[in-house]
């Protein structure tokens, strides 16, 4: 048996046909290999390229050892304008195995050849080319390095050979990646908690479901104080941090990665007091859950402190841009506060916040909702009108247009020369008087008229309705009116 004699040549593919050019995917095919660089190591000629359209990387031994490799990475080669997600591999091969071996590998890597994605064809015969795809998931893909390496063996009279023909690459872009988020902090923000060692916690939530890693922080010292890693989404992660002082304030956060992105929480504080030294607030009114608050909204509590310490007090309507804001300074503990507030809307919810901190930092809060009174559908005094109600409702705008057609067919109809010769003037302008105060009716209602001005309307649209049939009934045409119908 021969010594086996390696061949190596290294091909440079540098030169591609565009197939595709979509936004995010892209295809290449190599269809000619004269730009193509060989150096055969061991200069036995058992391995080449055939140059032209068509071209194709061969081995062809007999009695010896050859193997010849191609490889390429994809920013110098191709430098495709978007982030490469996954490539499909397409290409024709074919060779000889008679008493010998032979098989083509195919290889995507990364820069470092780590986590490398491969497969191989052996001892095949065939004898035209044979197509294979396949598809991988890259990881960096657009420093990505994809080689072919073919080898055949013979010894003594035995021979193989190994071709590799018209390799196509199609390029799909990254798809977007939705960053993970943090939320539901545990103390809630601000809160006063009493002891010394707490179990800080949060929620965790990918949008796209990613498997996440999660890292708490000390947010003034930026101290690791834990992790969590491989947390499914939608999870509570915990850590527990200890050796903290009473009297003291604390901030924290977390940073969560999802392999692709990594977002840091907003940063969270509490505060660590003795038990039972927090400020106290009392009968608060609106309460939580209030309704019919009347207008102008009256707003009263008191604060106590166990410790007798001076408090800074502060009142919001609403918690994010508040609508309106009372801050108050060395508050005394047994402070009765009683505020007005004449600027809230009708039938509306609004949110009372009450925050309270003494000269130790310890704070307290109170959160809570009311609604207001719904609005006076009298609309206050006789000659008041003091907001349209709109928008208009589809009925009204129905019904307020089916009088309008049928009062004015009806005044026209009255105002035919033979109408007026048998009834006179007064159906035709009862039927126009009758339509105004109907659809005047309803704009008295949408501007939230006293109830006076409707019952007027209602009474004098009555007593025109009885003129009018008066007028037609009992006049003498009657007779008239049966012939025209």
């Amino acid at each position: 048996m021969k010594a086996e004699k390696p061949i190596i040549a290294i091909l440079l593919l540098s030169f591609f046909i565009p197939l595709a050019s979509a936004s995010n995917v892209y295809s290449y095919e190599f269809t000619d290999t004269s730009n193509w660089i060989v150096k055969d190591i061991y200069a036995n000629n058992l391995c080449g390229i055939h140059t032209g359209d068509g071209g194709y990387i061969w081995v062809n031994t007999s009695g010896v050892t050859g193997s010849a490799g191609a490889y390429f990475n994809l920013s110098e080669i191709i430098n495709p304008a978007f982030l490469v997600d996954k490539i499909k591999i397409e290409y024709y091969f074919s060779g000889f195995c008679i008493d010998g071996s032979n098989y083509l590998k195919i290889a995507v890597t990364a820069d470092d050849w780590n986590n490398k994605v491969e497969w191989s064809h052996s001892n095949f015969n065939y004898d035209s080319p044979h197509y294979y795809s396949r598809l991988v998931d890259v990881v960096n893909g657009n420093a990505v390095n994809i080689s072919f390496f073919l080898y055949s063996y013979g010894s003594g009279s035995s021979w193989s050979s190994v071709y590799v023909y018209n390799v196509t690459l199609t390029l799909y872009a990254a798809t977007a990646n939705n960053p993970p988020e943090a939320n539901e902090p545990y103390p809630p923000d601000g809160a006063n908690i009493t002891n010394t060692t707490v179990t800080l916690s949060c929620r965790v939530m990918d949008p796209d479901g990613d498997v996440l890693n999660v890292t708490f922080y000390n947010a003034r010292t930026q101290e690791i104080l834990g992790s969590v890693n491989n947390v499914a989404s939608g999870s509570r992660v915990y850590c527990t941090w200890s050796g903290l002082s009473y009297y003291s304030s604390y901030e924290w956060f977390v940073r969560v990665s999802d392999g692709k992105t990594e977002e840091q929480s907003p940063t969270w504080h509490f505060n660590v007091v003795p038990p039972g030294h927090e400020p106290q607030i009392l009968n608060v009114y609106p309460y939580d859950g209030a309704e019919n608050v009347s207008i102008p909204v009256n707003i009263s509590f008191t604060v106590t402190d166990e410790d007798n310490d001076s408090m800074y007090v502060e009142v919001n309507i609403g918690i994010t841009n508040p609508a309106k804001q009372w801050i108050f300074r060395n508050v005394s503990s047994g402070t009765t506060f009683n505020l007005s507030w004449s600027e809230a809307e009708y039938n509306t919810t609004y949110t009372l916040y009450i925050f309270v901190k003494d000269e130790n930092n310890a704070t307290n809060a109170f959160t809570g909702t009311f609604r207001t009174e719904p609005e006076d559908p009298a609309g206050g005094g006789i000659f008041e009108w003091p907001r349209w109600k709109l928008p208009f409702s589809w009925f009204a705008m129905f019904f307020t247009s089916f009088i309008a057609i049928i009062g004015f067919a009806s005044t026209a109809f009255f105002m035919k020369p033979e109408s007026i010769k048998a009834f006179g003037y007064g159906p035709a302008t009862g039927s126009l008087l009758l339509t105004i105060l109907i659809v005047a009716g309803v704009l008295l209602y949408h501007t939230s008229a006293h109830w006076i001005w409707l019952v007027l309307d209602a009474l004098l649209a009555v007593f025109i309705l009885y003129l009018t049939v008066k007028a037609v009934v009992l006049k003498k045409g009657r007779k008239y009116v049966r012939r025209l119908l």
